[in-house]
Parts: structure tokens; C-alpha cells; sequence
């Protein structure tokens, strides 16, 4: 009996010696690695939605925005998982924006290639391996807001169509300073609200429909100082400028922090009574 004990104590150790030098028993599968790496880009990609928080956003401009078309006009390019996974992504659909009461819902194909790797004492290696699947995501609206997580979800047949690359903010066009310049210069006190609407038209800036940013005037006098001001609302895209008494003219961009929300913002006040910041 006590034999039977050692010899079984024995062959216990030697086993336990083995799998020290050879790894665990469930060896892993190249296939199991980028699987693995695709569901770890999907939350990277989620983790990202969350720290942008965004507000008014299409769907559409979320599933191009994460998917390779984008990354490669912009240079960026997935995250190199740490065994060294190639990673594509690939919008499949999207639908509504943010701010709707289901908020924003798109969905993503990751695709994955893992490279074989030799097994050694210090890690564990697998022979090469794929693995394709979808992921849904969906962005809550603001008022409703909750962390996105990735759903992993079977992909639609195919893509109805590549997302529409997104429209560029709405700005002011890049000779606005010229613009105010010569009107400030050449108009009158009863005058200036007009020729100020005619050197900018409602039209000369993109009216944005998803966040209502668009185009917005202000102009007036106190006594013979004249005052105008142009901008995008929602953002700190403004010019303001004066004619002084003595008729020179001056044009500059406000603070950024007397532009936000709650502030003298984009203003004739903030034209004539510019607000300084230490």
C-alpha cells in the first residue's frame, strides 16, 4: 500500500513537472487569437464613442468614422493588438443619430489575421489563425446616456452601401476678415446691417441639420464707433471688428473662453466691449 501511494505520489510530481515546462493543457488556437483580438478592438471602439460623448451624430458618420476607409484617409489605423493581430473594420449598417430616443445604431465587421507564432518556455505559440464577425453598437442619446458596449451580433449579408463620408463642420469662409474689413469701412451706421447681410448671406455657410449650426450676424453703433460680428453658432469660429472714431478699422477673433455657451459670445457687445481674460 504505501508503495502504491509513493509510486502514485511520484507520477503526481513528474505530471505537475510537465505541464510546468510544456504550458497548460488547453493549448490555443490561432484562430482563438484573433477572435479574441477582433472582440478587443470592438471595445476599444466603444471606449472611444463614450470619451468623444458625443451629441448630435448620424450613425452613418459613427460607422465611417471607425471603419478602414476612414482611418486610412486620416492615417490612423487600428490598434495593434499585443500579438500583433492584423485588424480590418468594415461598416455593414447604421441607422438614425444620437439625439433619436433609440439614439444611434451601426454595425461593424472585424475581420482578424494572426500570424502563427512559435511556442517557447516563456509563452504560449499557436499556428496561424482568422476569425471574421459582426458587432453592434449603439449611442445613446446625451439625455439617456449609458456606456456603448459591443454586442456581437450575426453580419448582414453585405453592406447596402459604403457610408457616406462625413460633411465637413460648417465655417466661416477663409476671407471672413476681408470681408469685414471692407464693410466696416465703407458703411454707415444705417447701412451696416445691410451691407453686413449682403457680404455674408445666409448661404455663404452650410446650414448643419443634425447639430443647427449655422451662419449668425450682429452688428450696431454707439455713436460714430461702428460694430460688427460673424461666427458659427455652437462653436468658437468668430470674428468680430470696429471702426473707431477716427476710422480705422480692426478685426480679431475673440477669446475662445468669452465664445462659449453662457458668455459674451459672438456678439456686438463682445466687438465693442471686448472682454479680456488673464
Amino acid at each position: 500500500m504505501r508503495r502504491t501511494v509513493a509510486t502514485l505520489a511520484a507520477a503526481v510530481l513528474l505530471a505537475s513537472a510537465l505541464a510546468a515546462c510544456t504550458g497548460p493543457s488547453d493549448v490555443r488556437t490561432g484562430d482563438a487569437v484573433a477572435q479574441n483580438a477582433a472582440r478587443h478592438e470592438a471595445e476599444r471602439i466603444a471606449a472611444a464613442i463614450d470619451d468623444s460623448r458625443p451629441r448630435n451624430v448620424l450613425a452613418s458618420d459613427l460607422a465611417y468614422r471607425y471603419s478602414d476607409p476612414s482611418r486610412e484617409s486620416s492615417g490612423e489605423a487600428p490598434a495593434v493588438p499585443a500579438d500583433d493581430v492584423e485588424l480590418s473594420v468594415q461598416a455593414m449598417s447604421w441607422k438614425g443619430m444620437t439625439r433619436d430616443l433609440g439614439g444611434a445604431r451601426f454595425t461593424l465587421r472585424i475581420t482578424a489575421h494572426a500570424p502563427s507564432r512559435p511556442g517557447s518556455l516563456a509563452r504560449k505559440g499557436w499556428p496561424e489563425g482568422d476569425w471574421s464577425g459582426c458587432f453592434a453598437f449603439r449611442v445613446r442619446p446625451f439625455f439617456q446616456w449609458s456606456a456603448t458596449k459591443p454586442k456581437s451580433v450575426i453580419c448582414p449579408p453585405a453592406p447596402a452601401s459604403p457610408p457616406p463620408t462625413p460633411l465637413p463642420k460648417p465655417s466661416l469662409p477663409a476671407d471672413t476678415a476681408d470681408r469685414l474689413s471692407a464693410v466696416l469701412a465703407a458703411a454707415t451706421a444705417t447701412s451696416l446691417a445691410d451691407d453686413l447681410t449682403v457680404a455674408f448671406p445666409d448661404d455663404s455657410v452650410r446650414h448643419d441639420p443634425v447639430t443647427g449650426a449655422r451662419l449668425t450676424r450682429d452688428s450696431g453703433a454707439e455713436g460714430t464707433v461702428l460694430g460688427v460680428a460673424v461666427g458659427i453658432s455652437g462653436s468658437t469660429d468668430c470674428l468680430v471688428g470696429k471702426r473707431d472714431a477716427d476710422g480705422s478699422v480692426h478685426v480679431w477673433h475673440p477669446a475662445d473662453i468669452t465664445l462659449q455657451s453662457g458668455e459674451a459670445g459672438c456678439t456686438l457687445s463682445n466687438a465693442l466691449h471686448p472682454v479680456t481674460t488673464h
